[in-house]
């Protein structure tokens, strides 16, 4: 059985901006970027938390 929980935020983008902010743009700072957004501790990022809908496969599974 394989593990299939992301390792890094699946709304992270390659322009290292953050897909979860629909009102303009954020982009994260380096500490933040390499804090949550490249890591499994995302499900712990305020805009990661605030953003999720209901039924998201990853929605707060480290809670």
């Amino acid at each position: 059985m394989t593990d299939d929980k992301p390792s890094s935020c699946p709304y992270f983008s390659n322009n290292a901006d953050c897909l979860m902010i629909n009102d303009g743009i954020y982009i994260p700072l380096p500490q933040h970027i390499k804090m949550f957004c490249q890591r499994s501790s995302f499900r712990k990022c305020h805009h990661y938390i605030n953003g999720c809908k209901p039924g998201d496969p990853v929605r707060h599974e480290e809670h």
